[in-house]
């Protein structure tokens, strides 16, 4: 071992380098034990994550993927929304397009798992087909039931009032006393009346009865029954013929009739429903089969991949126990080479001498005069003692020159003083400074200078001055040399020496920075001024830019209350259509109260006092809606808290008349606890102009709808969707929306959206332009949190 001791080390170093070649050996030892295992850990590794770890993972991913299309199977067949439907039809293909891309290695294995995803694909793609079919006849129902609804409430609305005039005729006849052939035939008409009414009411119970129990009913029989009611109602339709106030009752009811027929569209509807859903029943159990089937062939998948794993991880631990004993037995040895070195080797043979030559390097450093201790032995610390002791007696023959050299020859300008004050030395360059000669010795330091400067270099040398207290100070004095005005810094210090403590004064001209100093202030004090007056012209300036913003404001309301007053003029005459109907009602009600006052029966009044107020009631919501509308709104922005579904249905109640007369249907779906921060007049605006504007959208399409949807449910903001079932924006006019005087109709000025914006973000909102699923227009107003409340 000794030849590999390089020659030129000491003892001290040869026996350090024997100690780390011997670590270094038990170090390369510990690296080949842990070479050997991890070479073995890497083939085991390699085994699980090559072989059982993917076959694991894919079994696991397999389970999970038919768990969730098993999920949104069941799911789907709850579903009513075409849109969620749709989706969760995605999701299900693509669930098994996973389930198809799957690694599998064996190729039996994987020839079965894809012919099972493949029968399950095409059971699923008819499940679709079955389920969009019942989907579209349930909506196709709807929509016949509410047609067979209105038609029956226009029925009763119509009848109902003829009734009280016949009644009140044939009463005034009776206390007339003139029975006569009119007054029978007004009885007749009355008691045919109210027969059809009554007959037609059944036929409309009956209808609907059997739509909600068409699949545990027999159709064909149910149309039989219904057959009679209609035969009923073609009987008496045929009776009232000869009286020609009945004609729009009787064309209602030819409707009707043509709707509920045993070949109508009800029963058509109807009957492929029930088909429909004998088809779906009839799919399940082979569907759920097919499931069973894929689910049961993954978990033994899973069974067998999972044994596997674990016998690997069994032999993993025998060899992880036995690579750790033989690392501990080494790390051992290591340890009680490394206590051995440390205790004989470093702390007695290094560590205990060092210490002592340190303490020596310190009493050196110091300046202690006391000759260094003297390390015995011939190894490389006895060699630095023996220096040691050779530098400390040519360091005290340097101690014995003068620091004054030091002073003299440097360029700057240094003064050392004695504790009172008085000169001691003085280098050439503070002579030439100063214009002093260096035959001040002993005269007190503020005597070189006169008035201020001396008075302010004496009070730094005072028992209660800084220099004093803290054994530091600095000062500046002025002082006129050949008629210029000087500046000097004078920075005091003290400093020990031969056990004495004196003052070391640097002085620095500081003439030029001084002088710089004062060009700043003047200058500083221009920009300032010169700041003021700009500051004032900016003033100014955004008085006159505040002054043109009110004016704006003023031109935006008004361009505000043009557009309001246009709605109006547009839904005037709607509007006088929909008061004069009640008025009319109201009429007839107040002349049967004037007959029954006169024919004494009291005890009729309150029914058509009632009905006059409730009709009463109708138009005073749609006249106060419309105040409330077209009131102009104030300049100044207001904030008042006010349920969101309110204000559409006030909006709603404007544009009420022409949806009627459109059979458009407005759905309001805000819920009720949604509240906003604003002036409501404004936000009604807002709404109705995106009301009548999807009107114009979707106006002659057939089937119109809008609905009004919450869309989002974030904290921090609310999102409120107006949506129609028209064709959607354009996309050539989309970006230019928003601009001013831009419309794609014939009339109108093109403001409805801008005012819209305009408003929106006066209160802090957004307005934006959307799709649909279906290809509608859809409007998102945006509500953010700092003004919405949501209970």
């Amino acid at each position: 071992m000794k030849l590999l001791v390089p020659k030129q080390f000491g003892k001290l170093g040869r026996r350090l380098y024997m100690a780390f070649i011997f670590s270094s050996l038990l170090t390369l030892l510990i690296g080949v034990v842990i070479f050997f295992m991890w070479g073995k850990l890497a083939t085991q590794i390699n085994a699980s994550v090559g072989g059982s770890l993917p076959m694991l993972t894919t079994s696991y991913n397999m389970e999970r993927y038919s768990t969730n299309l098993q999920m949104l199977l069941k799911e789907r067949e709850q579903t009513q929304r075409k849109s969620v439907s749709e989706q969760q039809q995605q999701e299900i293909h693509q669930l098994l397009d996973n389930l198809r891309e799957f690694p599998i290695e064996q190729k039996p294995q994987r020839d079965f798992y894809t012919q099972l995803v493949d029968e399950l694909s095409e059971l699923i793609n008819q499940q679709d087909v079955l389920l969009d079919k019942r989907r579209e006849l349930e909506n196709r129902l709807a929509q016949l039931l509410g047609q067979l609804a209105w038609m029956h409430d226009a029925v009763g609305e119509d009848i109902k009032p003829l009734l009280n005039e016949i009644e009140w005729h044939v009463g005034q006849m009776i206390n007339e006393k003139n029975v006569q052939e009119n007054s029978l035939q007004l009885l007749l008409e009355s008691t045919l009346l109210q027969e059809l009414f009554t007959t037609e009411n059944e036929l409309i119970s009956l209808v609907e009865e059997i739509a909600h129990q068409r699949y545990s009913r027999d159709i064909d029989v149910a149309f039989h029954y219904i057959s009679v009611k209609i035969d009923e109602i073609i009987a008496l339709n045929q009776k009232l013929k000869s009286y020609p106030s009945t004609i729009a009752h009787r064309q209602i009811l030819q409707e009707i009739i043509a709707i509920t027929r045993y070949d109508g569209d009800i029963y058509q509807t109807l009957i492929d429903d029930v088909d429909n859903e004998k088809k779906l029943k009839a799919l399940t159990p082979e569907l759920n089969e097919k499931l069973s089937q894929f689910d049961s062939a993954v978990r033994s998948n899973v069974f067998a991949t999972s044994e596997a794993l674990n016998k690997l991880n069994d032999n993993t631990r025998k060899l992880m126990a036995t690579g750790k004993i033989v690392i501990v037995v080494i790390i051992i040895a290591s340890l009680l080479l490394s206590i051995i070195v440390m205790k004989i080797l470093i702390d007695r043979r290094l560590i205990a001498r060092l210490n002592k030559l340190s303490d020596d390097l310190a009493h050196v450093a110091k300046g202690n005069l006391t000759e260094p201790v003297l390390i015995e032995g011939q190894d490389e610390i006895g060699l630095l003692s023996r220096r040691l002791r050779r530098f400390w007696r040519q360091m005290k023959e340097v101690e014995a020159s003068n620091a004054l050299n030091l002073i003299n020859n440097t360029d700057a300008s240094l003064i050392t003083c004695h504790h009172d004050g008085r000169i001691e030395t003085v280098n050439p360059s503070a002579a030439m400074l100063l214009g002093t000669g260096k035959e001040q010795s002993n005269k007190p330091l503020w005597l070189l200078f006169s008035g201020e400067a001396s008075s302010m270099l004496k009070a730094q040398f005072g028992l209660t001055s800084q220099l004093y207290r803290l054994g530091q100070s600095e000062c500046i004095i002025r002082m006129v040399k050949a008629g210029e005005p000087h500046f000097l810094q004078f920075n005091i210090r003290e400093y020990p020496h031969k056990d004495e403590h004196k003052y070391i004064v640097t002085i620095t001209d500081i003439t030029r920075q001084e002088l710089s100093r004062l060009e700043l202030q003047r200058l500083v004090a221009l920009k300032t001024q010169d700041l003021q007056d700009k500051n004032q012209q900016l003033n100014e300036e955004m008085l006159r830019r505040e002054q043109a913003q009110k004016h704006l404001i003023q031109t935006q309301e008004e361009l505000v209350q043009a557009a309001k007053m246009a709605v109006v003029g547009q839904a005037m005459t709607s509007l006088a259509h929909e008061l004069n109907q009640p008025l009319s009602a109201i009429n007839t009600y107040l002349y049967s109260a004037k007959l029954t006052m006169q024919m004494g029966k009291y005890d009729q009044l309150p029914d058509s006092i009632e009905r006059i107020e409730k009709l009463c009631a109708r138009m005073n919501r749609i006249i106060t809606a419309l105040r409330n509308f077209s009131r102009k709104s104030s300049s100044e922005i207001s904030f008042v808290s006010a349920p969101l579904k309110e204000l559409v249905d006030s909006a709603m109640v404007l544009v009420e008349s022409r949806s009627k007369r459109e059979q458009c249907i407005i759905k309001n779906n805000i819920p009720d606890e949604l509240t906003i921060c604003a002036d409501p007049t404004q936000i009604e605006q807002v709404l109705v102009n995106l009301f009548v504007n999807a009107m114009d959208a979707i106006a002659g399409l057939g089937e119109s709808q809008i609905t009004i949807d919450l869309l989002s449910v974030d904290p921090k903001r609310k999102l409120v969707a107006i949506a129609d079932s028209g064709k959607g924006f354009n996309s050539e006019v989309l970006p230019k929306l928003f601009t001013p005087f831009t419309t794609t109709k014939d009339v109108g000025l093109g403001l409805g959206l801008s005012i819209c914006r305009s408003i929106m973000q006066r209160f802090g909102y957004e307005i934006y332009l959307a799709s649909t699923l279906q290809g509608g227009a859809m409007v998102v107003l945006e509500f953010t949190d700092d003004t919405i409340t949501h209970a």
